[in-house]
């Protein structure tokens, strides 16, 4: 009876050892799932934030599309203006079209990619 007792303890303990030892590798494997999930979760969250700053690059480009055209279409400079300043603001309008277009150009491309 003493010899079964010692037995019966000794598989206690045995049993114990071992479901500590299943209960901690689970526990890191716990662990690292959460880490996973986090590191995800960030990403999306930090996607999330570059996709929503392009969409604002994007209506701030299209309206200063807008306002540009609008000085190109109303913007005549007046009649006494010297040739130089006509040919500066020439450039100067062209070279802001071509910025702009740019702008609009690049932040749709990073749209295509993130999504």
């Amino acid at each position: 009876s003493q010899n079964q007792h010692i037995q019966s303890i000794d598989q206690s303990n045995v049993h114990h050892l071992d479901s500590m030892e299943l209960a901690e590798k689970h526990h890191y494997v716990q662990m690292e799932h959460d880490r996973e999930i986090s590191r995800r979760e960030e990403m999306r969250d930090i996607l999330t934030h570059k996709a929503s700053k392009s969409q604002t690059l994007m209506i701030n480009t299209t309206l200063m599309f807008g306002g540009g055209f609008a000085i190109l279409i109303e913007g005549t400079p007046p009649e006494n203006t010297a040739p130089v300043l006509l040919i500066l603001f020439s450039i100067f309008l062209g070279m802001s079209f071509f910025c702009l277009f740019l702008s609009l150009w690049f932040s749709m491309t990073l749209q295509s990619l993130m999504a």
